[in-house]
């Protein structure tokens, strides 16, 4: 019996990154440059208010149109105004966010921080790296995942 695979089809796709730390996300965002290859469209939240405003086309972004759903979310969890904990919730409550994958990257490796994220509908938890390098390895190696060897829900452009 031979086994046949079909080839690794590159997705291009886009992130929403939410972290309060301007630092971390200007990191991410110099991360982000390296990972081009899979990466789409990248935007950036403060918080878990902003994020979810942002997703319902409220607030700021009222005025932007159309909402562009994200195919991938990267949410810290120690933010102020709403946690990490609290937008998984939110996003866990709205039908309307259900085919979107978020991945935490926090600071905790906790085990119960690790628990409560997944049982919160988390699809991943990743430790947050200590040296650039590791972040830009970081990245690039989430971002090849969901674009490359996971399927996600397909979003207009």
């Amino acid at each position: 019996m031979q086994l046949m695979w079909k080839a690794q089809v590159v997705k291009r796709i886009a992130i929403i990154m939410v972290d309060d730390d301007e630092d971390d996300r200007m990191l991410f965002e110099d991360a982000v440059e390296a990972s081009k290859d899979h990466i789409r469209d990248t935007q950036f939240s403060i918080d878990g208010v902003d994020l979810l405003e942002r997703l319902r086309g409220e607030g700021d972004y009222a005025a932007e149109g159309a909402v562009k759903l994200p195919d991938l979310i990267i949410l810290d969890l120690n933010m102020p105004r709403m946690n990490g904990y609290e937008v998984l919730e939110e996003l866990g409550n709205d039908q309307l966010f259900d085919n979107i994958p978020v991945v935490v990257m926090s600071t905790s490796g906790a085990e119960c921080d690790v628990q409560r994220c997944y049982s919160l509908g988390a699809s991943g938890f990743i430790i947050k790296p200590d040296s650039y390098e590791g972040v830009v390895e970081t990245v690039k190696s989430l971002t090849k995942y969901w674009s490359t060897t996971m399927t996600v829900p397909a979003r207009s452009a």
